[in-house]
């Protein structure tokens, strides 16, 4: 059947990106579960499903919450996680992606805002992509971002609620959010705050009832703790207030018409939680071996770690990431790889986490294997990753990304919200300018003369400052289309930026979205190397539609957006609301240059930029 076949086609090119995924039974020493605490499989745990069905609770609950599925027990565990967690009320789920997925499809409305994190939880993804509300991702832990992206909604007129969601403990980065600083955000603008617990409850805080405990309880603050990874057993609790507790309870759909949980997992979890209040010695050698672990990671294997109990090991390309994997099993230590999609573009790593089913000297025998695999000193790990550049300024390569020099120098990537807005008139101003040097990794259409050739003649520039395209394709087509008309395979994760000793101006073919591959947009590349962007934008017609959406693109994949350039005649409300919606920063404005002579390009080009606004 030709459906069939469409099916197969994706699975065979997954397989030959390395992204091909299946189950493989668990084995060896656990460094991958979300069994934190060691409950999972636990004497307690048994006992307390052993003890309910002696008591007579069903396994089965029959129907929704709502059409006789309610059971005692599941009224009884929502006033004990209420009473633990600190909050007014509870509202128990059968998992926690359906759980998120519903919190955030349901409680933010239409003409409301939600501001998240670019690295949330694919649940949240999920719920958004169900909700009425506006959505802004904005870079990861950035709360001046948040700020701006607020900013920006009420200066367009935005007049309905703002939500903030965020994971307090990320899960695949293992760094936590600056919850501090986002609920005094939220207060400044009357708005909402969604914490993600997931990998916190039961860890963190006080009786491990989550980093945000401090603020459970507040009208403004949802949160949700899940019952599958500390305590080790399934489902998922929404703490909030009775009266957002109720609006679930009559809008939720993914609470409304499913299956209410087994009765006798609520009585396991309300064993669970008892567990993390009165057995604080679990969280006390969790935080011992994390300390052990730590410290381990950064001797034998040079690797900063998170400081939680997921430790990333970011390799970059995922067939490394998955071979790194493999070699880990076969040596009976049972660690994953984790690849895009999950994790951004290059960025593809064994998320190693620790557990109580794993003692010190498991975890220092791991990391042994581990760097004699990396070869010896983790030189092929990106070290340090869990401080992520943050926008505009900061956002420059990392010190040990592969293919730079030992100093790092500043970075741009020139890329327009379409192809014909003038990016490349812009690089060969800005490369003059910054006496810099220029690489276009791939050059779509050859008729005419290439861009590198263009910039060339027009900066004036030594040719030993252009660095050649690494795809040099003849149709004038997207390059992923060039490339498929001529049998080339464009490597998207070997595209490395080249060292360099001066500011590097780097030119992408197309906008944000163009296709470099049938899977990978030039957006994923620009996340890869965490480079900052600046984007080149028209001045006519479309260009606000065009220029928001490209930056909505890049923050959703955590690329630092530098400034936007214009090109063309003045239009100045176009512009401005630009700058204002999208929260950046104007860098200016490049009229039209006629003739377009290196003179007068530099001449222009000093009349509509400062050039300070380049300084890093």
């Amino acid at each position: 059947m030709k459906s069939i076949r469409q099916h197969e086609r994706a699975l065979a090119a997954l397989g030959r990106r390395g992204r091909l995924r299946a189950l493989i039974p668990a084995s060896g020493l656990d460094f991958t579960s979300n069994d934190y605490l060691g409950l999972a499989a636990s004497a307690e745990l048994r006992e307390a499903a052993r003890d309910a069905l002696a008591r007579g609770v069903p396994v089965g609950a029959g129907g929704s919450r709502l059409l006789r599925g309610n059971h005692a027990e599941h009224e009884a565990l929502e006033a004990e996680a209420a009473a633990f967690f600190g909050a007014d009320a509870a509202l128990y789920f059968g998992g926690g992606f359906g759980a998120n997925a519903a919190l955030i499809a349901t409680l933010p409305a239409h003409g409301d805002l939600i501001v998240h994190d670019a690295l949330i939880h694919a649940s949240a993804w999920e719920g958004m992509a169900q909700t009425k509300a506006s959505c802004v991702s904005v870079p990861h832990n950035d709360v001046q971002a948040f700020a701006d992206a607020i900013r920006a909604w009420h200066a367009g007129g935005g007049r309905g609620r703002v939500w903030i969601a965020v994971e307090t403990l990320y899960s695949m980065d293992g760094d936590t959010a600056p919850l501090a600083d986002l609920v005094a955000l939220a207060d400044r603008h009357d708005a909402m705050v969604l914490l993600d617990e997931a990998h916190a409850s039961g860890v963190l805080g006080p009786d491990g009832r989550g980093l945000g405990a401090v603020f459970e309880g507040r009208e403004n603050v949802v949160s949700l703790h899940t019952c599958g990874k500390a305590l080790g057993a399934s489902g998922a609790l929404i703490t909030c207030s009775a009266s957002i507790r109720d609006f679930l309870v009559n809008r939720a759909r993914g609470f409304i018409y499913a299956t209410a949980p087994s009765p006798v997992m609520a009585a396991v979890v309300r064993r669970a939680l008892r567990i993390a209040r009165d057995e604080p010695w679990r969280r006390e050698q969790l935080a011992a071996r994390v300390a052990f672990a730590g410290a381990e990671l950064a001797r034998t294997c040079g690797v900063v770690a998170s400081g939680s109990q997921i430790m990333p090991v970011i390799v970059g390309g995922d067939a490394r990431a998955v071979a790194l994997a493999g070699v880990m099993r076969e040596a009976g230590f049972d660690v994953r790889a984790i690849r895009p999609p999950t994790v951004p573009e290059g960025t593809a790593r064994l998320r190693i986490t620790l557990t109580l089913n794993t003692d010190e000297a498991g975890i220092a025998a791991m990391l042994r294997t581990l760097a004699g695999a990396l070869g010896g000193d983790g030189s092929d790990a990106l070290r340090g990753w869990g401080s992520r550049p943050t926008p505009a300024l900061e956002g420059l390569v990392p010190p040990d990304h592969p293919g730079t020099l030992s100093k790092t120098y500043p970075r741009f990537v020139v890329t327009g919200t379409g192809t014909g807005v003038g990016k490349t008139v812009f690089a060969a101003g800005l490369v003059d300018a910054l006496d810099g040097a220029y690489w276009k990794p791939v050059q779509a259409g050859i008729e005419g003369g290439t861009d590198t050739e263009r910039v060339s003649a027009l900066s004036g520039l030594r040719g030993e400052l252009f660095f050649a395209e690494r795809y040099r394709l003849a149709m004038a087509a997207s390059p992923h289309q060039a490339a498929e008309a001529e049998g080339v395979e464009i490597d998207a994760a070997g595209l490395e930026l080249p060292a360099c000793d001066r500011v590097l101006v780097i030119e992408g073919a197309g906008g944000v979205l163009v296709p470099l591959t049938r899977e990978v947009l030039f957006a994923d590349v620009f996340a890869r190397w965490r480079v900052p962007v600046i984007l080149v934008a028209g001045t006519g017609l479309g260009t606000i539609n065009h220029t928001l959406m490209s930056i909505e693109a890049l923050r959703a994949r955590s690329v630092p957006v530098f400034g936007v350039a214009f090109v063309g005649e003045a239009n100045v409300a176009s512009e401005g609301i630009i700058c204002e919606r999208g929260g950046v920063r104007r860098l200016g404005r490049l009229g039209l240059v006629d003739p377009l002579t290196p003179e007068a390009l530099r001449a222009a080009f000093a009349a509509g930029f400062d050039m300070a606004e380049f300084s890093v």
